[in-house]
């Protein structure tokens, strides 16, 4: 991927944590290695995308026993599965900086990001830095909707790094449009390594 950090900011029940879960499964399937999806507490991180996942795997063993089998290295449990071909660990965790110093991170999951408001989130995003050996193949992936302004100091200044919202009406973006989505709410850092899309609302 030409990004190692990605945002998808939309309204809430727009689908955003189902695609989350769609991409984790698909970096699963086409890379593999060290997954993590990240939330406040570990039943919140177990919840959300995780748990898609989770849920599609027990629809496969069902529909097509076989192909479950080929693809579930073990029984998936609350909090971690694996699978094979190419391998893949993905497990919920919660935003403790400590409990994963020194990952090698494949795929960050991070949800719902406006509820980061402790200094260990941004030690844990400094530790999920995306690993530069792996351009391409190791990113972040933030699934959010916006908050409340003076929430998260994170996904703000995510926000001000990619979208630069206007100064007469923040919800205005000044940023580098991505080529070819012009027409999109779709931004890219100054540095070519964000992007993130921001919508604001049902029209996109």
């Amino acid at each position: 991927l030409p990004y190692d950090t990605i945002v998808w900011s939309d309204v809430k029940k727009s689908g955003k944590t189902a695609l989350g879960a769609a991409i984790a499964y698909a970096w699963a399937r086409t890379y593999g290695g060290e997954m993590y999806a990240l939330a406040n507490s570990k039943e919140h991180a177990q919840d959300r995308a995780f748990m898609r996942v989770v849920m599609f795997l027990d629809w496969m063993k069902k529909a097509n026993r076989p192909r479950y089998e080929e693809l579930v290295g073990e029984t998936p449990t609350a909090f971690s599965l694996l699978l094979k071909e190419p391998f893949a660990r993905f497990e919920a965790i919660p935003c403790e900086a400590g409990s994963q110093a020194g990952a090698y991170v494949s795929l960050s999951l991070w949800d719902e990001l406006w509820a980061y408001k402790h200094e260990a989130a941004n030690r844990l995003w400094a530790e999920f830095s995306p690993i530069p050996q792996l351009f391409g193949r190791s990113i972040r992936l933030v699934v959010t909707y916006a908050g409340y302004f003076g929430e998260s100091q994170l996904l703000w200044d995510l926000y001000e790094s990619t979208v630069k919202p206007s100064t007469d009406d923040a919800n205005q973006g000044t940023g580098n449009k991505v080529p070819g989505l012009e027409d999109l709410p779709a931004y890219v850092s100054d540095d070519g390594r964000t992007f993130a899309y921001w919508s604001h609302g049902p029209e996109y």
